[in-house]
């Protein structure tokens, strides 16, 4: 009787430590989700420790007899933390969403393991969940293979190369042979109507025959050039046609050019110019740069009783916060007397993966802020940009990447920019003109000025600091194109304000602020345009490509030569 008696003491108590057991493995359940989703949107761990803490508590000391109390409390704790995420990511209720359902889903599986016979009740949950499933990859794979073929069906801009080098470059240019408007009507306006856009677009291409590999410093900056490496860049156009194709070098350091060392011989006067691709300038050989063009004009001439030496480092993409990234890691270590930052429009857009387009901006990351500093993530090099249903796929294993559902969801949560059928026209406004509008009503855009100002204020103060002057070269893209994208897409920009020169007076203020110089180009291109008898935008870039032409680059040049003659810094 006692021996019975015992056994059922002992049987009571080894149920007590299993129903223990079970219910510290659920609160171990809600953990790893938890922890999951907390380091693919990038939430601090702090936010998630008392999460934690609460679920497991909860998970083992709920009560049979209060469920209501275990959900309410572990519900209310998830929605704590997901508004608190809400605030850090505006715009992005997806975060709160992921935190309450995969809290309150696996909440439910918990009481369940809990009650009596949860085994059979688990075993039919994981049943009708595989069904569910397997129903919802088949309609994703319905859904998603029913909107490519609709899309493959529409005419499209020329496709590019899946290659992280691969740079599609839109241009719209002038048409003076265009006939329809716009907006075709049976009775005529009775103003004259905008001629219709001609989309001139290139496909360019870099192909390197000798890869070096990418630049040691390249992590810091999200990615760079290649070094001791040999390239074919080229572009074709709608046809078919070259519109350019050059051999391309780089050096030890990632720069186009002879080789250069770090070291600076006592009477060596060095200007380091930092851009993107402009600066890279792979449409012309290096020669024809204007780099080499104004190191060739300055071999004659010295700065301060020294000779003088032109450095250019400029990679595709690159905005202005990897710009001061590169100058920190790497560009200071060649000790440069003067420093040049070449800006171009879509550097504000650059510095905010929110405005970049899939396919044109094919290498995706974003900057983390800490404090005064600022690091860069790369995600995975997808082409949408890195919002919650984003950073969800991202983090992912591979294998669930390719499962239909998981692109469904990034469809529908994060959807790339659309292209109107009729003609191939993005469906928004690009980006980089957002710069010439007076408070644009686009979301993000206001963070994407602060962190441009962000790094040139520390660019200027790192550059200072080491003994060096700073300026800003603003390169400007001609008011032909300003006006064109403002008459022609009178219904994406209805009650915008354009302003020519507004990022150039936001620029000079700020630099005149930071005793820092400022180089308009403005005055000087649409002087020479006057005088050849024709618009900036054919005087100096490329028209499909939007970059310098050989003659931009002589022009810019011959403007950078004056400056520094004015300013007094050669003879």
């Amino acid at each position: 009787m006692v021996v019975m008696k015992q056994q059922r003491v002992f049987a009571s108590h080894l149920s007590e430590l299993w129903l223990a057991a079970a219910r510290s493995a659920v609160g171990a359940l809600v953990a790893l989700p938890y922890l999951w989703l907390n380091s693919a949107l990038g939430e601090r761990l702090l936010w998630t420790v008392p999460g934690l803490g609460g679920a497991l508590g909860l998970a083992v000391l709920v009560r049979r007899g209060a469920p209501w109390a275990h959900g309410a409390l572990l519900c209310g704790l998830a929605l704590l933390v997901g508004l608190r995420a809400g605030r850090a990511a505006p715009g992005e209720p997806l975060l709160a969403v992921a935190y309450i359902s995969t809290l309150s889903a696996l909440l439910g599986l918990g009481l369940l393991f809990c009650a009596p016979r949860s085994w059979a009740r688990l075993a039919g949950i994981g049943f009708g969940l595989a069904l569910a499933l397997s129903i919802a990859e088949l309609s994703a794979r319905l859904l998603l293979g029913s909107g490519e073929r609709s899309a493959a069906a529409l005419p499209s801009p020329a496709q590019i190369a899946p290659t992280p080098e691969a740079a599609l470059s839109l241009t719209i240019s002038p048409s003076p042979t265009a006939a329809q408007s716009l907006d075709q009507r049976a009775d005529p306006a009775p103003s004259p109507t905008p001629e219709a856009p001609r989309l001139a677009a290139g496909v360019g291409y870099v192909d390197y025959l000798l890869d070096g590999g990418e630049a040691p410093w390249a992590t810091h900056t999200g990615y760079g050039p290649r070094v001791n490496s040999i390239a074919r860049a080229y572009m074709l156009d709608a046809d078919g046609r070259y519109i350019y194709d050059t051999h391309v070098e780089y050096n030890s350091k990632g720069m186009r050019g002879p080789e250069v060392a770090y070291e600076k011989e006592a009477d060596v006067y060095r200007i380091l110019i930092i851009g993107d691709s402009f600066v890279e300038a792979v449409q012309v050989a290096y020669t024809e740069t204007f780099q080499a063009i104004l190191q060739a004009e300055l071999a004659q001439r010295s700065a301060r009783g020294k000779r003088i030496e032109v450095l250019a480092m400029g990679r595709m993409g690159w905005g202005t916060l990897q710009e001061y990234l590169y100058y920190r890691v790497e560009g200071r270590k060649f000790q440069p007397d003067l420093v040049l930052l070449m800006f171009y429009i879509n550097d504000v857009a650059d510095n905010n993966p929110r405005f970049f387009y899939p396919g044109i901006n094919n290498t995706n990351y974003d900057f983390i802020f800490e404090g005064d500093d600022v690091r860069i993530v790369d995600t995975n090099r997808q082409a949408l940009p890195p919002r919650a249903a984003r950073r969800l796929y991202n983090a992912l294993p591979p294998a669930l990447q390719s499962a239909a559902l998981a692109r469904l969801f990034v469809h529908l949560f994060d959807p790339p920019p659309r292209i109107r059928t009729p003609n191939g026209i993005l469906d928004r406004v690009h980006p980089q003109f957002y710069i010439y509008v007076s408070d644009p009503p686009v979301e993000g855009y206001a963070e994407a000025w602060a962190r441009t100002e962000w790094a040139l204020e520390r660019l200027a103060k790192a550059v200072q600091a080491d003994g060096a002057q700073f300026g800003v070269v603003s390169i400007f893209i001609g008011a032909e194109m300003i006006a064109n994208v403002a008459n022609w897409y009178p219904e994406l920009v209805q009650g915008w304000s354009w302003d020519a020169d507004l990022p150039d007076r936001r620029l000079a203020a700020l630099l005149r602020r930071l005793n820092a110089a400022f180089i308009p180009t403005r005055a000087f291109y649409e002087a020479r345009a006057r005088a050849a008898q024709t618009e900036v935008h054919a005087l100096v870039f490329i028209p499909e490509d939007g970059h310098f032409s050989a003659q931009g680059h002589r022009l810019t040049a011959e403007l950078l030569r004056d400056w520094l003659l004015s300013q007094g810094l050669i003879e």
